[in-house]
């Protein structure tokens, strides 16, 4: 609703017209522009490290209580609470193509070196993707789910749209993701374990033509 300033002679005016105008106030007076809904913000860095916090958020409730503990040297050293220490230091481990850890410091182990394979479905504006394990690395932790538009395997950190917690349920399990334009999408997939080992080397790919109708 306007709010007028001089009703008749309108001095000024703030607010919304019918949904279409937007009046503002600034040092050189009154203007109206163009209402617009802000738009959420979908690069594929910024899906990235939605996907990761996301991820990161909702795994915290399920690390063990002495896991939790390792966070709090950190945390004391930043003046945050553990959890945070948990999600601000993996989110920026993310950012460096390292896997986030249950624990802090993590312990050094060898990268994952077992296969998997990743099979991708196309559908209509959306490709679902199948993870069999019948070879999955016994110490996985996550399984990570990378997109491109170009073919080849890639796992740039960026590319990430999906990450998941692998356990004893994980069995051909069933990923959807939707919203994709028509053509050639290929997926890169690979897994890590609780102390931030993988190996990017050894990965599963697939392909899949989505349409549009």
């Amino acid at each position: 609703m306007v709010k007028l300033q001089g009703p008749a002679m309108s001095q000024g005016a703030a607010g919304k017209l019918g949904g279409s105008l937007v009046f503002a106030n600034s040092l050189r007076g009154t203007y109206a522009k163009k209402l617009t809904a802000p738009k959420q913000p979908r690069s594929p860095a910024q899906l990235s490290i939605r996907a990761m916090v996301r991820f990161l958020s909702q795994q915290w409730a399920s690390v063990s209580a002495g896991d939790k503990q390792t966070w709090n040297d950190l945390a004391a050293a930043a003046g945050v609470a553990p959890y945070h220490a948990f999600l601000g230091h993996n989110t920026r481990r993310w950012r460096n193509k390292l896997t986030p850890t249950v624990r802090h410091p993590a312990e050094n182990e060898d990268p994952l070196t077992d296969e998997f394979t990743l099979h991708a479905t196309a559908g209509v504006r959306l490709a679902t993707l199948r993870l069999s394990n019948d070879h999955f690395p016994p110490e996985s932790w996550i399984h990570l789910v990378f997109h491109s538009l170009a073919p080849g395997a890639d796992t740039s950190w960026h590319n990430l749209v999906h990450v998941e917690i692998v356990d004893d349920a994980f069995v051909n399990h069933y990923w959807t993701h939707n919203g994709l334009t028509a053509g050639w999408h290929y997926y890169t997939s690979t897994v890590a374990n609780e102390d931030g080992n993988s190996n990017f080397s050894v990965t599963s790919t697939a392909a899949a033509l989505v349409t549009d109708q």
